[in-house]
Protein backbone atom coordinates (compact mmCIF):
# COMPACT_ATOMS: atom_id res chain seq x y z
CA UNK A 1 0.00 0.00 0.00
CA UNK A 2 3.26 2.39 1.07
CA UNK A 3 4.20 2.12 -2.80
CA UNK A 4 1.29 2.47 -4.21
CA UNK A 5 0.65 5.52 -2.43
CA UNK A 6 4.02 7.02 -2.98
CA UNK A 7 3.60 6.48 -6.70
CA UNK A 8 0.47 7.18 -7.16
CA UNK A 9 -0.36 5.22 -10.31
CA UNK A 10 -1.31 1.23 -10.08
CA UNK A 11 0.63 0.25 -12.92
CA UNK A 12 3.86 2.02 -11.44
CA UNK A 13 3.28 0.33 -8.22
CA UNK A 14 2.92 -3.04 -9.69
CA UNK A 15 6.12 -2.74 -11.80
CA UNK A 16 8.06 -1.79 -8.59
CA UNK A 17 6.47 -4.82 -6.43
CA UNK A 18 7.24 -7.30 -9.72
CA UNK A 19 3.69 -7.79 -9.59
CA UNK A 20 0.76 -7.33 -12.49
CA UNK A 21 -1.87 -4.56 -12.27
CA UNK A 22 -4.39 -7.31 -12.45
CA UNK A 23 -3.04 -8.78 -9.08
CA UNK A 24 -2.21 -5.29 -7.32
CA UNK A 25 -6.22 -3.78 -8.71
CA UNK A 26 -7.57 -6.96 -6.98
CA UNK A 27 -5.43 -6.91 -4.21
CA UNK A 28 -6.70 -3.32 -3.91
CA UNK A 29 -10.32 -4.26 -4.43
CA UNK A 30 -10.03 -6.61 -1.44
CA UNK A 31 -8.74 -3.78 0.86
CA UNK A 32 -11.38 -1.25 0.08
CA UNK A 33 -14.07 -4.18 0.78
CA UNK A 34 -12.60 -5.12 3.84
CA UNK A 35 -12.65 -1.36 4.77
CA UNK A 36 -15.89 -0.52 3.42
CA UNK A 37 -14.15 3.31 2.65
CA UNK A 38 -12.26 4.29 -0.37
CA UNK A 39 -8.88 3.17 0.61
CA UNK A 40 -6.33 6.00 -0.07
CA UNK A 41 -9.26 8.59 1.89
CA UNK A 42 -8.92 5.91 4.74
CA UNK A 43 -5.13 5.53 4.33
CA UNK A 44 -4.42 9.89 4.89
CA UNK A 45 -6.81 10.30 7.38
CA UNK A 46 -4.99 7.45 9.66
CA UNK A 47 -1.45 8.58 8.84
CA UNK A 48 -3.66 12.14 10.39
CA UNK A 49 -4.14 9.90 13.42
CA UNK A 50 -7.47 10.61 11.75
CA UNK A 51 -10.48 8.03 11.08
CA UNK A 52 -14.16 8.76 9.10
CA UNK A 53 -16.89 8.37 10.52
CA UNK A 54 -19.53 6.93 8.10
CA UNK A 55 -23.15 7.91 9.04
CA UNK A 56 -24.92 7.24 5.59
CA UNK A 57 -24.39 5.44 2.80
CA UNK A 58 -27.00 5.61 0.13
CA UNK A 59 -27.11 3.22 -3.35
CA UNK A 60 -27.07 6.62 -6.03
CA UNK A 61 -25.08 9.50 -5.29
CA UNK A 62 -28.20 11.68 -5.82
CA UNK A 63 -29.76 10.36 -2.49
CA UNK A 64 -27.24 12.18 -0.88
CA UNK A 65 -28.22 15.31 -1.85
CA UNK A 66 -30.97 15.98 0.65
CA UNK A 67 -28.73 14.98 3.36
CA UNK A 68 -26.22 16.94 2.68
CA UNK A 69 -27.98 20.11 2.10
CA UNK A 70 -29.74 19.81 5.24
CA UNK A 71 -26.95 18.77 7.89
CA UNK A 72 -23.15 19.72 8.04
CA UNK A 73 -22.24 16.11 6.58
CA UNK A 74 -19.72 15.71 3.85
CA UNK A 75 -19.50 13.41 1.12
CA UNK A 76 -16.47 12.05 -0.90
CA UNK A 77 -17.85 11.15 -4.71
CA UNK A 78 -15.74 11.18 -7.78
CA UNK A 79 -15.38 14.29 -9.31
CA UNK A 80 -17.61 14.62 -11.94
CA UNK A 81 -20.06 13.34 -9.76
CA UNK A 82 -19.56 16.67 -7.43
CA UNK A 83 -19.22 18.81 -10.30
CA UNK A 84 -22.74 17.69 -11.91
CA UNK A 85 -24.76 17.30 -8.08
CA UNK A 86 -22.56 21.26 -7.37
CA UNK A 87 -24.59 22.76 -10.70
CA UNK A 88 -28.00 21.18 -9.91
CA UNK A 89 -27.94 21.57 -6.43
CA UNK A 90 -26.56 24.71 -3.91
CA UNK A 91 -23.30 22.32 -2.64
CA UNK A 92 -19.68 22.85 -3.30
CA UNK A 93 -17.19 20.59 -3.87
CA UNK A 94 -13.20 20.82 -3.24
CA UNK A 95 -11.03 18.17 -4.57
CA UNK A 96 -8.79 16.05 -2.16
CA UNK A 97 -5.52 17.20 -2.44
CA UNK A 98 -3.83 13.89 -1.72
CA UNK A 99 -5.71 11.80 -4.57
CA UNK A 100 -4.18 12.02 -7.42
CA UNK A 101 -5.39 9.40 -10.35
CA UNK A 102 -6.85 9.41 -14.15
CA UNK A 103 -9.98 7.13 -15.05
CA UNK A 104 -9.45 5.75 -18.28
CA UNK A 105 -12.21 4.93 -20.77
CA UNK A 106 -11.96 2.33 -23.15
CA UNK A 107 -13.98 1.86 -26.39
CA UNK A 108 -14.31 -1.41 -27.53
CA UNK A 109 -14.97 -3.63 -30.83
CA UNK A 110 -14.66 -6.56 -32.58
CA UNK A 111 -12.08 -6.63 -34.81
CA UNK A 112 -13.61 -7.68 -37.91
CA UNK A 113 -14.95 -4.18 -37.69
CA UNK A 114 -12.35 -2.55 -37.64
CA UNK A 115 -11.71 -1.76 -41.29
CA UNK A 116 -15.46 -0.77 -42.06
CA UNK A 117 -15.43 2.74 -42.86
CA UNK A 118 -18.83 3.12 -41.25
CA UNK A 119 -17.51 1.90 -38.09
CA UNK A 120 -14.43 4.39 -38.19
CA UNK A 121 -16.66 7.17 -38.96
CA UNK A 122 -18.22 6.25 -35.69
CA UNK A 123 -15.63 5.70 -33.33
CA UNK A 124 -14.12 9.26 -34.42
CA UNK A 125 -17.56 10.54 -33.65
CA UNK A 126 -17.26 9.35 -30.25
CA UNK A 127 -14.23 10.05 -29.89
CA UNK A 128 -14.76 13.96 -30.86
CA UNK A 129 -18.33 14.17 -28.92
CA UNK A 130 -15.80 12.46 -25.65
CA UNK A 131 -13.51 15.83 -26.35
CA UNK A 132 -16.09 18.13 -26.42
CA UNK A 133 -17.94 16.80 -22.54
CA UNK A 134 -17.09 18.18 -19.00
CA UNK A 135 -15.70 14.53 -18.67
CA UNK A 136 -13.87 13.92 -21.98
CA UNK A 137 -10.20 13.17 -23.03
CA UNK A 138 -7.37 15.70 -24.26
CA UNK A 139 -5.52 13.42 -26.70
CA UNK A 140 -5.87 12.53 -30.34
CA UNK A 141 -7.63 9.83 -31.90
CA UNK A 142 -6.11 6.54 -32.52
CA UNK A 143 -7.58 4.21 -34.71
CA UNK A 144 -5.94 1.99 -33.18
CA UNK A 145 -3.53 0.10 -30.59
Amino acid sequence: MDTLLQLKNLSHAAERLGSSQSVLSRQLAHMRSAFDDPLLVHQHLRAQGQARRISLQVPFFSAAVQVLCSSQQMATVPEHIARQLSRLHPLTWWPLAFVEHTQRYWVVWHQRLQASAEHRWLRALVFELWQQSQFGVHASYADSP
